[in-house]
């Protein structure tokens, strides 16, 4: 019972640390690339911007400890940065096929971003940042392709009630498919040598890992009408924790042995999944109270993140 309670404190603290390196690289990319895109975004989508940071920073940590690598934390963060930047321009920029071309081009560095558009500048330096730290281009340009074709057939998501009807098993698809190549690409980014035999093995845990974000997401694709794979957050926790175990086997039969720490990381995936549980429980007690004690609590939570970094991580409203 002890050994289990010092694991997990031992992990709650190597987490904060991390969050804590990854917090002064966010805002020293945030000061240098950032300053007249974050401008023109909505204080909902600055907090957005900075938990996608920290989420996909604490993936790539998370692979480096399986893999017993040193993990790159400025990468890490600059896949997160970049990440948002995408998705936004994907979600709220009601962009034609040729603008998502462009936009494209521009993340793999094929053209030049509009000189007037401080989203399409800044995400044109993080790319060129981002593309020259990475172990292996070649391998990334692959996997960048194919999240991007499934990137814009998850555009349905958004067009529910124009024309457009999607069945549960054409939304399970959806999220299984963007799941598994995001997991694909940000490996194939810190991994040299990532490998289809190794993808193979993650396609459950990468339906895990985007489910997990559309419950973290449940409230915002509620508010701007976008269709979720969730349906409500007290199911949403339930299945989580199903596609988590069900990931299981096929992790362990690629990763369970000496080359890796497995154990050590599943550990910490149980944790993560815990972590985001409560504060997805605690999220639906603070949504019950008035107005100016929400107000209080996300001023009390900005102020203990000075020293608890790990905060960042929590799901947005």
């Amino acid at each position: 019972m002890m050994r289990d309670f010092i694991r997990e404190l031992r992990t709650w603290f190597d987490a904060n640390a991390e969050c804590g390196r990854a917090r002064a690289e966010w805002l020293v990319l945030r000061d240098h690339y950032l300053q007249s895109a974050m401008e023109t975004l909505s204080p909902k989508e600055r907090l957005h911007i900075r938990h996608t940071v920290f989420r996909i920073n604490g993936l790539m940590y998370l692979y480096a400890k399986l893999r017993r690598a040193q993990h790159n934390t400025q990468l890490g963060v600059l896949c997160g940065l970049v990440t948002h930047l995408l998705d936004y321009a994907y979600d709220y920029c009601s962009l034609s096929e040729d603008e998502l071309d462009h936009i494209e081009r521009v993340t793999c560095l094929q053209d030049q971003p509009n000189p007037n558009n401080s989203l399409e500048t800044a995400l044109y330096e993080l790319c060129k940042l981002t593309w020259s730290i990475v172990p292996n281009p070649h391998l990334v340009q692959q996997a960048l392709a194919t999240m991007l074709r499934t990137q814009r057939e998850s555009l349905v998501q958004n067009n529910i009630g124009k024309g457009n009807v999607l069945s549960g098993g054409e939304l399970k698809q959806i999220t299984f498919m963007k799941g598994h190549h995001s997991i694909c690409l940000y490996f194939s980014i810190a991994n040299p040598l990532f490998s289809s035999v190794e993808a193979r093995h993650l396609e459950s845990f990468g339906y895990y890992m985007q489910y997990m974000d559309d419950l973290e997401d449940f409230y915002e694709d509620r508010a701007e009408a976008r269709t979720s794979s969730v349906s409500t957050v007290h199911e949403g926790l339930h299945e989580a924790y199903k596609l988590l175990i069900a990931a299981r086997p096929d992790l362990a039969t690629f990763y369970d042995n000496p080359r890796y720490d497995y154990d050590l990381v599943w550990g910490k995936l149980i944790f993560y999944h815990r972590a985001l549980c409560v504060v997805c429980v605690i999220r639906e007690w603070i949504r019950r109270l008035p107005q100016f004690m929400q107000r209080g609590i996300h001023k009390v939570q900005e102020g203990v993140s000075s020293v608890i970094p790990f905060i960042y991580t929590a799901p947005i409203d």
